[in-house]
C-alpha cells in the first residue's frame, strides 16, 4: 500500500511540472496575464501593439528620439515602415541601423 501512495505522489509531481511548463490545460502559461509576463523576458514588444495604440506611445518615442516633433510622429500614424524611414532620415542612419534601434527600444518598452 505504501507503494501506491508513492506512485500517487510521483504522478502529482509530474503533473505539477507539466503545469509549470504550460503543457497541461489550466497550467501555468494559459492565463493571459501569465502569458504577458512570460513573454516579457527580453522579447521585443509586437509592433501591432504600438501601431494600434500609437498615440499612447508617442511620449515614449519622443523621449527616446528627441529630434522628432509631435506633429511628425502623429503623421506616421503607427506605420512601422514610415517610422523606420523617418528615423533613418532624421538621424542619418542606414535602414538596418534604424530597425536595430527600434528593436532595442521595443525590448526596453516591453520590459517596463
Amino acid at each position: 500500500m505504501a507503494r501506491s501512495g508513492a506512485r500517487a505522489r510521483t504522478k502529482v509531481k509530474q503533473r505539477s511540472k507539466s503545469r509549470q511548463r504550460g503543457l497541461v490545460k489550466g497550467g501555468r502559461g494559459t492565463n493571459p496575464a501569465t502569458q504577458v509576463l512570460l513573454h516579457k523576458m527580453g522579447q521585443p514588444m509586437k509592433w501591432d501593439q504600438i501601431g494600434f495604440n500609437w498615440n499612447k506611445y508617442l511620449g515614449e518615442v519622443m523621449k527616446k528620439w528627441k529630434k522628432f516633433t509631435h506633429h511628425e510622429l502623429e503623421a506616421i500614424k503607427g506605420d512601422r515602415d514610415a517610422f523606420v524611414a523617418r528615423l533613418a532620415e532624421r538621424y542619418s542612419l542606414s535602414p538596418v541601423a534604424a530597425k536595430e534601434q527600434l528593436k532595442e527600444f521595443l525590448i526596453k518598452l516591453n520590459s517596463k
